[in-house]
């Protein structure tokens, strides 16, 4: 039997059951423990310790010591992933709905699956979109609308909020902050960012240079080309050159894509000074201790703009990718940092950057795009989660 028709009869079959009161079910990336439900799961045990928290995680994808020990942990493709799924007070994700969603087509069949006046689901998406999502993507066939068990997202800017609502239509959108950004608003202390950094395992005495791409359909594209042609060394004399210290290079890909890289080969050839950044599941952690970024079309140029640190993005394929493979909703010139479509350029991004200018090109962005960051997303909807647990009525 596949498994999504399993899944589906699963779901059938525990739809009767009572619901789970005082339970938390949260569901990350297909099973890690992360982003920006992890900020939400914590808030939420330190505001009401009593909470029943579950997380759906997966053995190949979840740092499983990363878990704290008062969450319970269900495997992803088990029949208790689906119980909870099913039966918890309160579901939160980070896609549009812990079930998913379902083709136009499917909705008279399996929409009641989806949505209970007795339970709460939350979604926070998991970034802000520069390439196209949901219904505006090039290849969104065969979807014509989408069917969802949310009863909001979450965004962290207006822009973000009119994309979701169209991408996603019908569904109910708020703008209250992004919860994994509260890091990055908020800010480190010197020592907080040292316990940071031994947490990730990088030097505490050296800055560091992010580089993280994001997933393409090519996965060559996702980090392997851009690896296999930087000269990683001239990268980090010239940030060097640029803004002093010494430096060290930590790359963050798709776990799919980690398996191309001869991570152990880098390892023995740059000695130390390049690192893998994948040994944690939580790229806001990644965002808050880099002095700098370098990425291509990932939404995280938004959530690394709320820190003013320097980015640089290399796009050498940026025709195909907004002509045949994706599509962005931002003109590249537009966005926080600028970018090169060759290596040559690329390294001039980094000796030629002005710091005032860079800051004022931040700022402007932020303006734009309606930034309403508070630092206090996390708390903002743990108590909203809390509000629904007590009253048993959904805040709009």
């Amino acid at each position: 039997m596949k498994q999504s028709l399993k899944k589906k009869i699963d779901f059938i079959i525990h739809r009767p059951f009572p619901i789970e009161k005082n339970t938390v079910f949260f569901q990350s990336f297909g099973g890690q423990y992360n982003d920006n439900l992890k900020y939400i799961s914590e808030s939420l045990h330190a505001l009401k310790p009593d909470i029943h928290i579950v997380w759906a995680v997966s053995q190949d994808k979840c740092n499983i010591s990363d878990v704290p020990d008062y969450v319970s942990c269900v495997d992803i493709d088990s029949r208790e992933y689906v119980y909870y799924s099913c039966k918890s007070h309160v579901l939160v994700d980070n896609m549009t709905g812990i079930r998913g969603t379902i083709r136009r087509e499917d909705s008279k069949v399996i929409r009641w699956l989806l949505s209970s006046k007795k339970q709460l689901n939350i979604s926070t998406w998991h970034g802000t979109p520069i390439k196209k999502i949901g219904l505006d993507m090039k290849n969104n066939a065969p979807f014509s609308a989408y069917v969802t068990s949310s009863d909001y997202l979450i965004a962290g800017c207006r822009y973000t909020q009119v994309h979701l609502c169209k991408a996603f239509s019908p569904i109910n959108v708020i703008c209250c902050g992004t919860p994994r950004n509260d890091i990055l608003v908020n800010g480190l202390t010197n020592s907080q960012k040292i316990r940071l950094k031994t947490k990730l395992g990088l030097p505490a005495d050296k800055k560091i240079v992010l580089f993280a791409p994001t997933f393409r359909d090519a996965p060559e594209y996702s980090g392997v080309y851009q690896m296999e042609n930087f000269d990683i060394q001239r990268i980090l004399n010239t940030l060097q050159c640029r803004f002093g210290d010494e430096w060290v290079f930590v790359f963050r890909v798709h776990h799919e894509v980690l398996k191309e890289i001869d991570v152990e080969a880098i390892s023995d050839k740059y000695k130390g000074v390049v690192i893998n950044g994948n040994t944690h599941d939580d790229m806001a952690e990644y965002l808050a201790i880099s002095d700098a970024l370098i990425t291509d079309y990932s939404g995280s140029v938004f959530d690394y703009a709320l820190t003013g640190k320097p980015g640089f993005l290399f796009t050498p394929d940026k025709d195909h990718y907004l002509n045949d493979e994706r599509g962005v909703y931002i003109p590249l010139e537009e966005l926080p940092y600028p970018y090169a479509v060759d290596l040559n350029s690329f390294y001039q991004l980094i000796e030629n950057y002005q710091e005032a200018e860079a800051k004022e090109r931040i700022r402007r962005f932020n303006k734009k795009v309606g930034n309403c960051e508070t630092g206090n997303a996390s708390e903002f909807l743990a108590q909203r989660v809390i509000s629904f647990i007590e009253t048993g009525e959904k805040e709009k």
